[in-house]
């Protein structure tokens, strides 16, 4: 079972020792680089996931970004709805779970 911890605004994972930073809430979510590096970049890119939350279930696209000096992977579009209608405020925990192929459960802490 393959899981990461978020917080809206700063972020704890499983992969990383320490606590890592976001620059926003509400348009996309980062994925954490040790997570998505050991799935490959490439299945990341443009795939739409489900994620199951505690109110509600939503797909999110997968989208990477690479410029010269670093590749980001993030959830992007139906993030802002999935944060919508779970409740999602800063300052929340969050734990996913990789579930299935394509699905993560995600749960507050």
């Amino acid at each position: 079972m393959l899981s990461f911890l978020t917080l809206a605004r700063t972020y704890v994972y499983e992969y990383v020792p320490n606590v890592l930073h976001s620059t926003y809430l509400g348009v996309m979510e980062d994925v954490p680089t040790a997570f998505w590096r050991s799935h490959g970049e490439d299945n990341l890119d443009g795939v739409n996931y489900t994620l199951t939350g505690p109110l509600a279930s939503w797909v999110v696209k997968s989208s990477t970004y690479t410029s010269r000096k670093q590749t980001l992977c993030c959830f992007t579009k139906g993030w802002a709805g999935f944060v919508a209608a779970n409740s999602v405020k800063i300052g929340d925990t969050l734990t996913f779970t990789k579930v299935g192929a394509l699905e993560f459960r995600v749960t507050k802490v």
